[in-house]
């Protein structure tokens, strides 16, 4: 039995915000049972439409780690612009520079190396060394997550895995996601 794509569509985004089968149901005017079969069939459908909601809450909150450096690097300028137009003597300035020295190592706390943990040449050491890059994909974290990927892409095509090139698949998506013009 074909699946309408609009009831499709409508049962994912329902499972997304984790309404019940029953909810689903009673919401769509359809069979538990109907429910349940889309479920089977939309569980990437789900997780892919949770991530996407769970990234837009972090861009709109700020939550993810470029846009979190970007606004304490323009809080330290407005600092710094701050303490020059000062007397150093006023008693203000003292929790000034305070205020600057703890913006400096929220800063601090926020970097990351470029990751260099060595990847084994494996099935499963490319799919962790994967999973590792799109956690930080996701956290804003990857500085040249495309390069890592293209180096993971090239040892993915000697293994030639059915589940490495699955899990390429859904990080070039998320790099091409989470990469923004420069401005």
């Amino acid at each position: 039995m074909n699946i309408p794509n609009d009831q499709y569509m409508q049962v994912v985004e329902l499972l997304s915000k984790n309404y019940s089968y029953s909810a689903i149901a009673d919401t769509l005017h359809i069979t538990r049972y109907a429910v349940e079969r889309i479920a089977r069939k939309a569980k990437f459908d789900v997780a892919r439409l949770k991530d996407k909601e769970f990234q837009e809450l972090y861009e709109k909150y700020y939550m993810n780690k470029r846009d979190r450096i970007q606004l304490f690097g323009e809080d330290l300028l407005k600092i710094e612009q701050e303490l020059s137009k000062r007397d150093l003597s006023d008693l203000s300035d003292g929790e000034l520079i305070e205020l600057k020295q703890k913006t400096i190592s929220r800063l601090e706390k926020l970097f990351t190396p470029v990751n260099s943990e060595p990847v084994e040449k494996t099935t499963q050491g490319i799919l962790d060394a994967l999973d590792n890059l799109l956690i930080r994909i996701q956290n804003g974290e990857a500085v040249n997550g495309r390069l890592e990927l293209q180096v993971l892409q090239s040892m993915a095509d000697v293994i030639n895995s059915e589940e490495v090139t699955k899990k390429l698949s859904i990080l070039s998506m998320a790099i091409d996601t989470n990469e923004k013009p420069q401005e």
